[in-house]
């Protein structure tokens, strides 16, 4: 009976074609991992034929992905993003003060980092490690401590307290002037996040009335 670990390709072919559909570059991607370009396109060779499929179209001196590569690019992002937390979770056994901390980069741009050093002054014990992505927080909910996250994620199961409302303010540059009045705005393309917690806001705050639509971002 076949092992299914033996199906896996190894760590070294999928870091290599990580580092490439990330850089978009066999040479960047060397450059990175510490590899030449060939060995590093060795490697992506062995993974294609272990998939029997083409992951990158080769450009002249462009890599780009194929949807096959687009598809294993996602999957290879997700299992990096938690070995990496997996291991740092690690530290934990040797930082007990450690504090590994969950939020959207958005968050943790704008709000959280710039007020980081202030609480490490006030608390130079802890550690802190802050985890962020675009992606869904339930993949990483049982690996953290402590995460910040709009309210209407599924928070079953978790102590929770409500920090502040996230408000939304409707701008426009002053070259689409003269808006005079709510009616002149509302005939204006609406910019909106796909992200669901900000399109339910606007909703419900009326700004997303009947079967309008805009660029997404």
């Amino acid at each position: 009976m076949s092992n299914p670990r033996n199906l896996l390709p190894s760590m070294r072919a999928l870091a290599a074609f990580s580092a490439a559909s990330r850089l978009g570059s066999f040479s960047k991607a060397g450059d990175e991992l510490g590899m030449t370009q060939s060995a590093i396109s060795h490697q992506i060779r062995m993974l294609e034929d272990q998939l029997g499929q083409p992951l990158f179209n080769r450009l002249h001196r462009n890599a780009v992905l194929t949807d096959a590569g687009r598809d294993l690019e996602i999957t290879t992002r997700d299992c990096f993003e938690r070995l990496e937390l997996g291991l740092k979770r690690l530290e934990q056994y040797r930082k007990p003060n450690q504090v590994i901390v969950y939020t959207r980069p958005d968050f943790a741009t704008h709000w959280l980092i710039p007020r980081l050093p202030r609480l490490k002054a006030a608390h130079p014990e802890i550690d802190i490690w802050l985890f962020s992505n675009e992606q869904t927080f339930e993949p990483v909910r049982g690996e953290i401590h402590l995460a910040i996250l709009p309210a209407n994620n599924d928070l079953q199961g978790l102590e929770c307290r409500h920090l502040f409302p996230d408000l939304l303010t409707p701008l426009c540059a002053p070259a689409l002037a003269p808006i005079n009045s709510v009616n002149d705005l509302l005939q204006r393309p609406l910019l909106h996040d796909e992200r669901r917690e900000d399109r339910a806001k606007l909703a419900d705050s009326g700004w997303i009335a009947g079967d309008r639509h805009g660029p997404r971002l």
